[in-house]
């Protein structure tokens, strides 16, 4: 076990002070009368009588009847905690008769024996006799404490508490009442526990007892305790007023009292300090799973192995007594589905909020408990960056560059799709120029083509509205796709792209179709394709055929488009023939950064509509088998089968 561990910022709960409380209370009280505390378990009894102490001259004695684990009866144990000089001195004087008995016996060498011949001797030797035959024989009785007891006069300046008197056994709850009533009227005792939960509560026995029952005061109850105390983990955790009060509404709602906040409170500075989520992960999201890992084990559990939650079973109303000791996936879809409709108001705040956890919308970041759940578990560590430290990445062009490289979905991808349009002006353009920079290197990752992306996508917003009154709609298409391709090339051109490549660059990139660049470019010349050492000629061919009518028409094709594509290099031939299907990529990822050298050369293909025509490309095969064979010097694999992307199977 370690000692407590300290944090930076971590929140604490402020005190409540109930001095004013305190001290009507104890005006309140009378001498020699039985008073009821009433409240839950960690509703704040023991803190308030405490409080109640520091403002009298009187001796509050505490009899723990149930954390210490004592054999002897409550009789016993009250008489030692009033008179313990005197009880003490009894035990003493129990212990030395019975050693005195023993001594007195021909079986000691110690020489009491003679003590036997005189009267007093015989008279104290009777009664260290028969206390020894009461040890020996374990009669148990309280009659010697009970006498004293009730012989004793009153004590003005005592007033006896006895705590958690709810969580005491029956028995000894029994045994209690016999104590307190012989103490009655001698002293002040105050009860503290849950009225409702004592055995004998619904009897008359414990109203003849209680001359007074009172509640805690108003700012102890769950109602008054919470709005102080989320509004500092609000200042901490930047929470929203919504959610400041859904939370206040659902801690109320089920009657979370003071001991259920500093459990709440100890595991929130262990999530978000010790654990440091704080800005990994979604601050609320993380407040709600804290609270049900606290007071609805059951739901939690459904939400650790993936399963949908049920609800109605785990929305119900629980006090302190009824508490638990205390590659991830989205949460499954049919979470909302399965929650009964009929749900009572108990625990509507909860269910609420719940349904909310449980969505799967991705407009934050971090990624909330709906989408990415595992760091929001407890006792999970994070790996995500916060939203500061990704800020930097667009301030450096050289980490960005790097960022950028990262092929797979980072939390720097995350954050760009969901903050991309708040971006300043200058933080857009420079993320533009890297995405360009990088895609020019042949380098296609995740984020890259994320930019590039939204960034066709703010094109598609600034088209003028005037594209919308052409005259017809090839017209209207002809238009927009003019306007898309000038910005892209303004963009492109100054960045060392050529006329080829921004062509391939809004093609590849799905920003225009080759069908509307055909007709914007107007491709018509052969030779010039392969005179003008354009950087993609693979494109300018593909944009011929499309203009032409002529796209994957092999037997149309031409005896000089034959000779241009033999001559184009090793990855433009490899794109075009992709593209024109006459060899397909088995595992349908190519593009034309891909390092991929192992192919299926199409034999054969299937029409799909009827009558199902079955077609042969071997001639066209023949055309370029030279090339294919020098590419096999390059270390490409080519495997003559029929089509796998359009092989119709009758």
């Amino acid at each position: 076990m370690t000692k407590e561990k300290t944090y930076t910022n971590k929140i604490k709960i402020a005190h409540i002070s109930t001095k004013t409380a305190a001290q009507n209370f104890f005006n309140s009280l009378e001498f020699g009368k039985t008073y009821f505390l009433n409240g839950d378990w960690g509703s704040g009894k023991t803190e308030f009588i405490h409080e109640v102490q520091q403002n009298s001259e009187f001796k509050f004695k505490y009899l723990d009847l149930w954390h210490i684990v004592d054999e002897r009866s409550v009789v016993t144990r009250g008489f030692c905690l009033l008179h313990p000089i005197a009880y003490y001195l009894l035990r003493i004087a129990f212990v030395m008769c019975v050693g005195f008995s023993f001594l007195m016996t021909d079986v000691s060498r110690i020489g009491l024996q003679w003590m036997t011949n005189n009267y007093i001797g015989k008279i104290l030797g009777i009664v260290g006799l028969l206390v020894a035959i009461w040890s020996f024989f374990r009669i148990k009785s309280d009659y010697v404490y009970v006498y004293i007891l009730k012989k004793l006069p009153r004590n003005t300046k005592k007033i006896i508490i006895i705590d958690d008197f709810d969580r005491v056994s029956p028995k000894e709850q029994e045994q209690a009442y016999l104590f307190f009533n012989i103490i009655q009227n001698k002293y002040t005792v105050i009860f503290l526990g849950d009225f409702k939960k004592i055995a004998l509560s619904r009897g008359s026995y414990l109203r003849k007892i209680i001359d007074m029952k009172f509640s805690l005061p108003y700012v102890l109850q769950p109602i008054s305790i919470w709005a102080t105390y989320l509004s500092t983990v609000a200042s901490h955790l930047k929470l929203t007023l919504s959610q400041v009060s859904s939370l206040e509404t659902i801690a109320t709602e089920e009657q979370r009292n003071l001991r259920d906040q500093k459990q709440f409170n100890d595991l929130l500075n262990q999530e978000f300090y010790q654990r440091k989520k704080l800005d990994h992960v979604m601050a609320y999201d993380q407040l709600l799973i804290i609270y049900i890992y606290l007071f609805h084990e059951d739901l939690y559990e459904s939400f650790l192995r993936g399963k949908d939650p049920d609800f109605s079973n785990s929305l119900k109303i629980s006090n302190g007594s009824d508490m638990p000791n205390t590659t991830s996936s989205p949460i499954p879809s049919g979470v909302k589905d399965d929650v009964q409709e009929g749900l009572n108001n108990d625990g509507k705040a909860l269910y609420s909020e719940l349904q909310r956890l449980t969505s799967h919308s991705s407009e934050c970041y971090p990624l909330p408990f709906g989408i990415n759940p595992e760091p929001y578990f407890i006792s999970e560590s994070v790996s995500n960056r916060t939203s500061a430290e990704l800020d930097t990445i667009l301030n450096s062009p050289e980490t960005l560059k790097k960022e950028l490289n990262i092929n797979s979905r980072t939390d720097f991808y995350q954050y760009l799709s969901i903050n991309f349009e708040n971006f300043k002006s200058a933080n857009l353009n420079t993320l533009l120029d890297t995405a360009i920079s990088v895609y020019h290197e042949n380098i296609s990752t995740p984020s890259v083509n994320l930019i590039l992306y939204l960034n066709d996508q703010k094109i598609r917003r600034m088209i003028p509205e005037n594209f919308e009154n052409e005259n017809s709609e090839q017209t209207q298409k002809i238009a927009i796709a003019k306007y898309k391709y000038s910005q892209w090339e303004k963009k492109l051109t100054p960045l060392g792209y050529d006329q080829s490549e921004v062509a391939a660059f809004v093609a590849d990139n799905s920003f225009l179709s080759y069908n509307l660049l055909a007709r914007i470019m107007s491709i018509e010349n052969l030779e010039e394709i392969s005179r003008n050492a354009l950087k993609r000629p693979d494109t300018m061919l593909l944009l011929y055929l499309s203009g032409n009518d002529l796209w994957e028409k092999y037997d149309e094709w031409s005896d000089g488009l034959w000779r241009s594509i033999n001559l184009l290099p090793s990855k433009p031939f490899i794109n075009f023939l992709l593209k024109q299907r006459l060899i397909e990529d088995p595992k349908g990822t190519h593009d034309f950064h891909s390092t991929q050298k192992s192919y299926i050369l199409v034999t054969s293909f299937v029409d799909f509509d009827v009558p199902h025509k079955k077609h042969s490309t071997m001639n066209a095969i023949n055309r370029i088998d030279g090339h294919i064979n020098n590419l096999k010097q390059e270390g490409y694999v080519f495997t003559k089968n029929p089509s796998i992307s359009r092989n119709y199977k009758i």
